[in-house]
């Protein structure tokens, strides 16, 4: 049997990969363990390792946080819980690591697999946001010795840094999966437990913290709230990621939390997410899930600023930058434009069918010996 190791240290990407995990799970094949850290581990952004506990699986913690708001704060976050991960893999001997996207944690993910000689897998590799993180995810792809890409686009991506093709396997967005396979709860359910009037319109905010843009950080989510008040639309709003200026943009949330339409949540189970997304008229902010999730529940998804901005996108998201004006007018298209819902009715996702957890699993279930795994040649060699 053999034995992963999969690192996870958000909500988001717990989420998204979850699917993985359950297949893995069913498995004969495998035994699965769970590296948490990061977030999960964090009270203030509303203690998400309560969600893996729920699912049941072997729980491996490593305790290293985002201390403070800077961009330091990262990169000792990065240090700490490589230091940490290096004793803990050293005594689980994993045959393998599971790492998705693009964060510090998986960086230190890849990193330590390359140095301990454990094969690594990466989910979600090859994407363009035109971002900075798309220069970690690549260094990851680098590291890394099996691919999972959600498009043909980064597929080709993938392929063109020199990962050789027969290592590069396009198998769909693993969070599509969820939303085809899970019980996404009913209306009313959504309603009492965030207190909305789903008779009504209302939206999800979520922006996460740029790095290269932290000065202004304060005044992008002021001019998203201001809107929301302006507009005076139910709005739903969720806590940021711990990056440097999540805390920035939380005290920016919290001053505007004795509007009656303003409802506030530090973390939303994924599950329940799905749900806002399913009766919402609109997504906004810069998160991933509105180019990725959005597009499976026919709403407009608005993209503000530069963090998607060259993300593969479905014909329901508006991009637009960060000023309130332009966010007002978004969002009154998303409400009142009837040939834009339209076409948002009839979008059709980039990012596969629901099935990738189940393509993944069978493929990783192919596997050959460790040493031969480990043997990878770039095209540039060939």
């Amino acid at each position: 049997m053999k034995k992963i190791a999969c690192i996870t240290g958000t909500r988001g990407e717990y989420g998204a990969i979850s699917s993985v995990l359950r297949e893995i799970s069913k498995s004969h094949d495998f035994d699965l363990v769970v590296i948490a850290t990061g977030m999960h581990l964090m009270p203030e952004f509303g203690n998400t390792i309560n969600e893996i506990n729920k699912d049941g699986y072997e729980i491996h913690k490593i305790n290293a946080v985002y201390k403070k708001d800077t961009l330091g704060s990262t990169l000792k976050f990065i240090s700490g819980f490589l230091d940490g991960l290096t004793d803990e893999l050293v005594k689980l001997k994993p045959d393998l690591i599971l790492l998705i996207g693009d964060r510090a944690e998986m960086l230190a993910g890849a990193i330590a697999g390359q140095y301990l000689n454990i094969p690594v897998a990466h989910l979600s590799g090859g994407d363009l946001t035109g971002h900075v993180d798309d220069s970690v995810r690549h260094a990851i792809t680098k590291l890394s010795d099996f691919h999972f890409p959600t498009n043909e686009r980064s597929k080709e991506t993938i392929i063109k840094m020199g990962e050789a093709e027969e290592r590069v396997h396009l198998v769909g967005a693993t969070s599509i999966d969820n939303i085809k396979n899970k019980e996404i709860p009913e209306k009313e359910k959504i309603a009492k437990k965030y207190d909305l009037n789903v008779s009504k319109p209302y939206i999800i905010a979520l922006q996460h913290p740029v790095i290269n843009e932290i000065d202004d950080v304060e005044k992008h989510t002021k001019n998203m709230m201001d809107v929301i008040v302006d507009l005076k639309i139910q709005s739903v709003v969720i806590y940021p990621n711990a990056d440097a200026g999540g805390r920035k943009i939380i005290d920016i949330i919290n001053q505007y939390k004795n509007y009656p339409f303003i409802k506030i949540a530090k973390n939303v189970e994924y599950k329940n997410y799905f749900g806002l997304l399913k009766y919402a008229s609109a997504i906004v902010g810069n998160s991933s899930s509105a180019i990725i999730e959005s597009p499976s529940f026919k709403i407009p998804a608005i993209n503000i600023g530069t963090r998607q901005i060259g993300r593969l996108k479905a014909e329901n998201v508006i991009d637009i930058g960060y000023e309130k004006e332009e966010i007002i007018k978004a969002i009154k298209k998303s409400l009142d434009d009837e040939t834009f819902k339209s076409r948002c009715r009839q979008c059709k996702s980039p990012y596969g069918d629901g099935t990738a957890g189940k393509k993944i699993v069978k493929i990783l279930s192919e596997l050959k010996s460790k040493n031969k795994i480990m043997k990878k040649k770039t095209s540039f060699e060939k």
